[in-house]
């Protein structure tokens, strides 16, 4: 699909629910297009930490303003921790495995000020959780707030 001379103009990619996996992202990360793309979902993909690394570290991501990266353990800190992700407007990172680490990443100086203008941010937690988890999702909003970033925008959660 990436070899198609038809995909130049390609403002939105939607990859979600196919699992590219690793040799997907590379050949992400090669392809041409990547850098006019505004939003992509790499949701259910088959993806590591490791490839949304790799995928959130290339210069080439530097247009997105909409970025989708549900159900893939570990990706928040890669991209809580892009330099790239500059002119984001919408992240979804539902399933994500949050966590401690993860939640201080939220309150990190350089994200919270690419966040505090976006419009949304969407964050989803199981209906039933512990009371450990309880913890973390109050902790991760109460760092939002301090950043600014929940009154500057739409937390879904």
């Amino acid at each position: 699909v990436l070899r198609s001379k038809h995909l130049t103009g390609l403002k939105t990619l939607l990859l979600n629910g196919n699992r590219i996996g690793t040799a997907g992202v590379q050949a992400l990360r090669a392809w041409p297009g990547l850098a006019a793309l505004e939003t992509l979902d790499v949701s259910q993909c088959a993806l590591h930490a490791e490839d949304v690394q790799a995928l959130t570290y290339s210069p080439r991501i530097a247009n997105l303003t909409g970025l989708r990266v549900s159900d893939t353990p570990g990706a928040v800190l890669p991209v809580v921790d892009s330099p790239h992700l500059t002119r984001l407007a919408d992240l979804v990172l539902s399933n994500c495995e949050l966590d401690v680490a993860t939640a201080a990443g939220f309150q990190r100086a350089a994200f919270a000020s690419v966040l505090s203008s976006r419009r949304s941010i969407g964050l989803a937690f199981p209906a039933s959780v512990s009371e450990a988890t309880a913890k973390l999702r109050e902790k991760v909003f109460s760092g939002m707030r301090r950043s600014g970033i929940i009154s500057a925008m739409g937390v879904l959660a």
